[in-house]
């Protein structure tokens, strides 16, 4: 696999609305390659390492430096506990594929399950004691069962508050060139104590895309969340809107909201300014994506900064391609890279 789940689907998103491939590259990139200066980080990869392990994404860390993540191999895809070197796989019963997406500090992990020879998304809270609850928000839905569709939470805090998204496909619903093509609009949501609240932006677009909406993809212990959306704005030399796609932070009670977009990056249909994890301090942690090539940047930015004036990168050594995951209060990031073979893997990074 040539990037983990989260990256993958935002890649394609962005494609989908100009009907053009997707293309990568095996050369290694270089420090000098960097966007931003490079974070002060320490990076150690993660690997699963048992025999016939073809890939491993990283994709949690809470307070006591628990990780989890997913690892493919012949049988499929499995969701991993790291505990300090000892391992739990996790497998939704009779599902062909899991995926853990967060942990908090009291071990209650978030993830998705795809059940054999289906794309539906299924969501799930487990608790360190292993009990399970479903997350399927009742709006999720297709009038088609093949279609790509489901529920995906993405984050969780620790008083239980889970975030991510849900998404809906209609059937030749918009537009791709001159031809009627399916339309998924994702909308953010919140969950606790068994109850979805949808989340969209007022200036959230809808329009046109075959691929649009609103993602939720983490949340803090004080309750600060971090997405991205879509939505259309004027572009000088274009006759008609742009899709832009900016990260933002807000608080879900109603309070605060302000977005950020990597200025380093032209405004247009490709590319999506996407926040992966949000900590404590306020630091995010994200991914700026080019759906129309893998030239993707990680970074790290500071609370307050909203213009990527004090952003730092975050690249592992040698990769042709990183991505960040999450980071906990203590700044330790976790994620994943790709080496020149095209085979992924998890890495750990504490601040040096």
């Amino acid at each position: 696999m040539g990037i983990s789940r989260v990256g993958r689907g935002l890649a394609i998103i962005a494609a989908a609305g100009l009907g053009v491939a997707l293309t990568t590259t095996a050369q290694a990139a270089t420090p000098d390659d960097m966007h931003y200066p490079a974070a002060n980080l320490t990076y150690a990869p993660v690997d699963i390492g048992a025999r016939g392990v073809q890939y491993t994404h990283v994709t949690g860390i809470n307070s006591t430096g628990t990780i989890v993540g997913d690892y493919g191999d012949k049988q499929g895809q499995h969701g991993f506990v790291n505990d300090q070197g000892s391992i739990k796989v996790v497998n939704v019963p009779r599902a062909k594929r899991t995926v853990l997406t967060s942990i908090n500090d009291v071990g209650t992990v978030t993830g998705v399950y795809w059940n054999a020879g289906s794309p539906i998304e299924h969501g799930f809270v487990q608790t360190a004691a292993g009990a399970f609850t479903p997350l399927d928000d009742v709006a999720a839905q297709s009038t088609r069962k093949r279609d790509v569709w489901g529920t995906v939470p993405e984050g969780i805090n620790n008083a239980g508050l889970v975030v991510g998204y849900y998404f809906t496909t209609t059937p030749n619903g918009a537009v791709c060139g001159d031809t009627a093509c399916d339309k998924t609009v994702a909308h953010g949501f919140t969950w606790t104590e068994g109850s979805f609240t949808t989340y969209d932006p007022p200036d959230v677009g809808t329009q046109d895309n075959p691929r649009t909406g609103t993602r939720l993809f983490d949340v803090s212990n004080s309750d600060v969340v971090v997405g991205s959306y879509l939505y259309l704005a004027p572009f000088a030399g274009e006759p008609d809107p742009v899709g832009v796609t900016p990260g933002f932070r807000m608080d879900p009670s109603g309070g605060s909201f302000s977005t950020f977009v990597d200025p380093g990056f032209p405004a247009n249909w490709c590319w999506s300014t996407t926040p992966s994890a949000v900590n404590a301090s306020g630091t995010v942690a994200g991914l700026t994506v080019n759906g129309c090539g893998m030239s993707d940047v990680a970074w790290l930015l500071p609370a307050g900064d909203s213009t990527f004036a004090s952003a730092t990168e975050v690249f592992y050594p040698g990769s042709t391609y990183t991505e960040v995951g999450d980071l906990n209060d203590a700044g330790v990031v976790v994620g994943s890279w790709t080496d020149v073979d095209g085979r992924d893997h998890g890495f750990i990074a504490p601040p040096e």
